[in-house]
């Protein structure tokens, strides 16, 4: 059953809310994500591993960045997965009750090139957080972009 608003506003109240943040990674999710670790919510960052790197050591790259200690570090929760992959949904919905998904994942390219790229990320990857979002129960559901801040 969904939470009503009133129930997620006191978990906001008593940052008792767990959030869900897609592109924790990139440049606003790993921004947000902080922000909202910092400010006493439990925060999962789902994460792409690169070539060189897994999620996880991306992921604790960035809390250096950011000065996080190992403790506030160790509290970012890591969820390796690509929002594009069909078994992703199930690996999600495997974190546990989500009260809120920031979904900061996306391409941001502009060439021609890369129009299959684009649209896979920014349609068939949203359509699979929403089920996420599904599965979930999450009560509320932040879409967030800089798609066109860039371009």
């Amino acid at each position: 059953m969904r939470m009503d608003r009133d129930a997620v506003r006191k978990k906001r109240a008593a940052r008792d809310s767990h959030i869900l943040v897609t592109g924790g990674a990139g440049f606003l999710g790993s921004h947000i994500a902080v922000a909202l670790l910092k400010t006493g919510y439990r925060v999962t960052v789902v994460a792409r591993s690169s070539k060189r790197l897994g999620a996880r050591a991306r992921i604790d790259r960035l809390a250096g960045w950011f000065g996080l200690d190992e403790g506030q570090a160790g509290a970012l929760e890591v969820l390796e997965g690509d929002i594009l992959d069909p078994g992703w949904p199930e690996a999600a919905a495997g974190a546990g009750r989500v009260d809120e998904i920031v979904h900061c994942a996306s391409s941001t390219a502009f060439a021609e090139l890369k129009r299959a790229e684009v649209e896979a990320a920014n349609i068939d990857g949203l359509r699979n957080v929403l089920d996420i979002a599904v599965r979930t129960d999450c009560g509320f559901f932040h879409h967030i972009s800089t798609a066109y801040v860039a371009g």
